[in-house]
């Protein structure tokens, strides 16, 4: 971590500490035991849906009109506030889906999206993508982005043209880490599409690198181009 770096995290701890306080959790750690309605999800249904012209796997919209549906409550509760027993019920639901689809029999390795280059005491996708890889037995692969230039979050674009131009071109290959997605079936993951254009840039990368690549997210928005 640069000086930089070091010193606005210790600017942002009393702003994360209360934070916690106030919201009642803990920030995640690398594990966290399952909870014992861990299964309270059920057996998902799964959505296919298509970002532009390509399919993708959701486990289901994070809204139904302006209320919060299951899937989506509990993304809601784990990512904006930390409740990582939320997060639990996502993967296994999420392990559910794609075990009952006989999706991650194809797979190889897991990828999930990179997150943004912001202070958070834990990064959802990421978080959700280690849980999912334990269960199904599937390494995870981060690190092999690198950024081309700045970007901004994509929920902050306006729709349209803006949010592909936002991603266009933002990240390429490490090339040290080519080697281990050549020739590889990846399950590229986020836990939260919009328009879903991110992804397919990202796939797009992958693919040009030799990589076979599914999407999967655990929750949708109701984005549609």
């Amino acid at each position: 971590m640069s000086t930089e770096s070091a010193t606005l995290w210790w600017l942002h701890a009393a702003h994360r500490l209360g934070m916690r306080w106030f919201g009642g959790y803990i920030p995640a750690p690398d594990s966290w035991p399952p909870p014992r309605d861990y299964d309270r999800l059920g057996q998902p249904e799964g959505i296919p849906v298509a970002l532009g012209s390509t399919p993708a796997t959701v486990l289901d919209y994070y809204r139904h009109g302006r209320r919060r549906i299951p899937v989506g409550a509990e993304m809601n509760r784990f990512k904006y506030r930390g409740d990582l027993d939320a997060g639990w019920r996502l993967v296994t639901a999420a392990d559910k889906l794609l075990r009952g689809q006989r999706i991650a029999e194809t797979l190889d390795v897991i990828v999930p999206v990179p997150p943004l280059p912001v202070f958070r005491d834990f990064q959802p996708s990421l978080w959700l993508a280690r849980q999912l890889g334990a269960l199904l037995g599937r390494p995870v692969i981060t690190g092999i982005f690198r950024r081309t230039r700045p970007g901004a979050a994509q929920k902050n674009v306006p729709h349209g043209k803006r949010k592909r131009a936002n991603v266009a071109g933002l990240w390429k290959l490490d090339d040290d880490n080519r080697f281990v997605i050549v020739g590889r079936r990846i399950l590229l993951i986020d836990d939260i599409a919009d328009s879903g254009q991110t992804l397919l840039e990202m796939k797009r990368v992958l693919r040009e690198a030799g990589a076979e690549v599914s999407i999967f997210a655990f929750a949708k928005t109701a984005y549609q181009p």
